[in-house]
C-alpha cells in the first residue's frame, strides 16, 4: 500500500461493512457480482524511509558496536506526524471527551483531537537456499500434483568422500518468513493551543522514555535492565524534552519464569516496574542533589508544562512531580494524599508526561532513585545543553550519544 495502489471490495456505501462475498471478491467483476464497490486505496503520506540496518552480532539483542548511535541498541529515529498530517493521510481523527485527572479543555469549541495508530515491529528470516524473488506458494511440495519443493525439511545431503550423508537442521516453517511480530497501539494527541511556541516547532521536541524491566542481566534477557532512552544527548536552548514512560504492575517475572527468565531482582514490590527523575551532581554519584540546598538544576533552568493541556508547572511542583514518578502533581498533593512509598510502590506504573522547555545552557544529570541498583543497573541520564544557534536547522541540533572526545564534561553546573 505504501508504493502502489491496492484494490478491495467494500460495501456500496462508505460506512457499510462488507459482506462475506464482498470480502472474498478478488476482482472488480466479482465485487460487482457481490453488490460491492471496487475501491482503490493508496498511501498518501510521506515516502517510505528504507534504510540499511547497521551490522550487529548474530542473535544479539543488546547494545552493539557500530550502530547509528554508537554502542547502543539498534534503533530508528522516528518523527511523529502532526494531527493535520495524520488527517491528510486518511487516518480517523477522534475527539477526546476528557483528559487525565478529569480535566477538560475545548479547542475552537471542540474537544481535543487525537489519532490511534498501530506499530508493528517485525523481522525477516531470509535464505539463499532458493531464489526468494521467484519462489511462490504454488511451489509448496504437492507430490500428488508432481510439485517438488525447492527446499526440503531436515534433508540428508551427500557430501561426497564415500560417506553415508549428513543431515541438515533446516526447518522449512522458519525459512524465508516474517515473524516475531510485536504490535502496539498508541494514541497521538494534538499539541494544545495553550502550549508554548517551542512545543509547536517541528522536530523541536524529543521523547525521553524508559526501556527495560526489573531483574538482573540474565533475568531480563532478551530485554535489558532499566535505562533511559536516549540516555546521553546534546540539545540547544529552546528545545523541548517530553519525559514519559510506561511501567508495569503485572509482568510476573518469577518462578517458573512467567514472561521471561525466572527471577526479578530489584527494588520494590516484585512484578512491578517504576521510574522517577531526580538530579545528580555527577554521573559517578548515587545521591541526588537536595533541591533546598542547590540552585541551577535542570528544572530550575527549564519551563515545564503538562503536555496534554499546556498547563504551566511551577518549578517547585515540577521537582515534586518528577521525583515522585507522577504520584504528587504538586506541593498541595503532599498534604492531601497518602504518603509516597520510598520505593515508589504506590506510585503509578506509568508517567503521563511532562514537557520541559530548556532555557539555559549547561550540563545536567538525572537518575531514577529506585532503580539505581548496584553496578549493573545504572538508570542515569546525561545531557549537555548548548547556547542557541539560529544558523543550524532544528533537526540538526540534536546529537545523540556524542563521542567521548567531544563532550565538555560530565559534572553538572549546579551552585550550592
Amino acid at each position: 500500500m505504501n508504493v502502489k495502489e491496492k484494490w478491495t471490495c467494500t460495501g456500496p456505501n462508505p460506512d457499510d461493512l462488507p459482506t462475506a462475498d464482498q470480502i472474498e471478491a478478488q476482482t472488480e467483476d466479482a465485487c460487482d457480482a457481490a453488490g460491492g464497490t471496487w475501491t482503490g486505496i493508496k498511501w498518501d503520506g510521506p515516502e517510505l524511509d528504507c534504510q540499511k540496518v547497521s551490522w550487529s552480532q548474530v542473535n544479539n539483542h543488546g547494545n552493539v558496536d557500530g550502530t547509528a548511535r554508537g554502542g547502543q541498541t539498534q534503533s530508528y529515529t522516528w518523527e511523529l506526524p502532526t494531527i493535520d498530517e495524520f488527517k491528510a493521510m486518511g487516518c480517523h481523527v477522534y475527539n477526546a471527551p476528557g483528559l487525565p485527572n478529569g480535566q477538560e479543555r475545548e479547542i475552537d469549541g471542540a474537544t481535543p483531537q487525537f489519532v490511534r495508530i498501530a506499530i508493528r515491529n517485525r523481522y525477516n528470516m531470509s535464505t539463499m537456499d532458493y531464489d526468494g524473488y521467484d519462489t511462490f506458494a504454488d511451489q509448496n511440495e504437492n507430490l500428488k500434483e508432481g510439485v517438488i519443493s525447492p527446499i526440503e525439511q531436515n534433508p540428508t545431503v551427500d557430501v561426497g568422500a564415500h560417506m553415508q550423508g549428513l543431515r541438515l537442521a533446516i526447518n522449512t516453517a522458519q525459512t524465508g518468513r516474517v515473524f516475531q511480530d510485536r504490535s502496539y497501539a498508541i494514541t497521538v494527541m494534538e499539541i494544545p493551543d495553550e502550549a508554548p511556541a517551542e512545543m509547536k516547532v517541528a522536530q523541536n521536541m524529543l521523547n525521553v522514555n524508559v526501556r527495560g524491566k526489573r531483574g538482573n542481566i540474565e533475568q531480563t534477557y532478551p530485554a535489558v535492565e532499566y535505562d533511559f532512552e536516549p540516555n546521553d544527548f546534546q540539545l540547544e536552548e529552546g528545545q523541548v524534552l517530553h519525559f514519559q514512560w510506561t511501567g508495569s504492575n503485572t509482568h510476573n517475572n518469577g518462578n517458573p519464569a512467567g514472561d521471561g527468565q525466572a527471577g526479578d531482582a530489584g527494588e520494590g514490590t516484585g512484578g512491578t516496574d517504576r521510574s522517577n527523575l531526580a538530579e545528580l551532581q555527577t554521573l559517578r554519584s548515587s545521591y541526588p542533589v537536595p533541591y533546598d540546598k542547590v540552585e541551577g538544576t535542570f528544572l530550575d533552568n527549564a519551563d515545564c508544562y503538562r503536555c496534554y493541556n499546556g498547563e504551566k508547572i511551577e518549578t517547585h511542583d515540577a521537582k515534586i512531580f518528577a521525583a515522585s514518578g507522577g504520584y504528587y502533581a504538586n506541593q498541595d498533593a503532599i498534604e492531601d494524599q497518602t504518603e509516597l512509598n520510598v520505593l515508589l510502590n504506590n506510585a503509578g506504573a506509568s508517567f503521563t508526561g511532562m514537557c520541559c522547555v530548556v532555557k539555559k545552557a549547561g550540563i545536567y544529570n538525572m537518575v531514577s532513585t529506585r532503580n539505581n541498583n548496584f553496578t549493573n543497573r545504572s538508570q542515569k541520564l546525561h545531557m549537555e545543553v548548548k547556547p542557541k544557534n539560529n544558523n543550524v536547522a532544528t533537526a540538526n541540533k540534536w546529537n545523540f550519544f556524542p563521542a567521548a572526545e567531544i563532550k565538555t564534561g560530565e559534572t553538572s553546573n549546579y551552585v550550592k
